[in-house]
C-alpha cells in the first residue's frame, strides 16, 4: 500500500511538474521575448509566484481524490516533488535563454538597473559598486543556482502552507 502511495505521489508529481514546467517556459519565453518581466516586474513576480501555487493545489488536489485522503506528509512531498521538477524545467529553460539564445537579455536588465538607480538618485560610485556586485550576480551560471534554490526555499514553504490546508484524514485510520 505505501509503495503504490509513493508510485501514485511520484506519477502525480511528475505529471503535473511537466505540464506546468511547460506552462513556466511558455510564460518565460513570452515575457522575455515581450520584455514584460522587466517592464511590469511586479506583476510578473506575481504571475510568477502564482503558477507553482496552482500547480501544487491540483497536484494535490488530484491525489486526494484519487486516494479519498491525503496526509500532511503526503501533501508535502508530493508539493514539493512536483515543485521541485518544475523549478528544475523553468530554470534550466531560463539558463539556456539567457546564455545561449538571447545573451544580451543581461545587458538590458543591468541598463534597467541602473536607469532605475539613477531614478532614485543614486551616486555615479554607488551605481558602479552596485554593477559590480550585479556582474557576478548577474551571469546565467549564478541566476542558475540562485533560481532553483530560491525555488526550492519557496516551493517548501508554499508546500507546507497548501499541504495544511487541503489535507484530508484516512478515514480508515481514525
Amino acid at each position: 500500500m505505501e509503495e503504490q502511495q509513493q508510485l501514485s505521489i511520484s506519477k502525480t508529481a511528475v505529471k503535473y511538474g511537466v505540464i506546468f514546467g511547460i506552462v513556466g517556459i511558455a510564460y518565460n519565453l513570452l515575457a522575455n521575448i515581450t520584455q514584460f518581466s522587466l517592464d511590469y516586474q511586479g506583476i510578473n513576480m506575481t504571475i510568477s509566484t502564482a503558477i507553482p501555487i496552482v500547480l501544487i493545489i491540483i497536484a494535490l488536489r488530484e491525489f486526494r481524490a484519487q486516494q479519498g485522503y491525503l496526509s500532511f506528509r503526503q501533501g508535502f512531498s508530493l508539493g514539493m516533488l512536483t515543485s521541485l521538477i518544475y523549478s528544475l524545467l523553468v530554470s534550466l529553460f531560463s539558463y539556456i535563454y539567457m546564455k545561449f539564445i538571447d545573451p544580451g537579455m543581461m545587458n538590458l536588465i543591468k541598463e534597467r538597473q541602473v536607469e532605475e538607480m539613477e531614478k532614485r538618485g543614486y551616486d555615479e560610485a554607488t551605481i558602479e559598486q552596485s554593477m559590480k556586485t550585479m556582474e557576478f550576480m548577474m551571469s546565467p551560471e549564478t541566476m542558475l543556482f540562485i533560481s532553483v534554490l530560491g525555488g526550492v526555499i519557496m516551493m517548501a514553504i508554499l508546500s507546507l502552507i497548501i499541504a495544511a490546508i487541503m489535507k484530508k484524514d484516512n478515514p480508515q485510520m481514525i
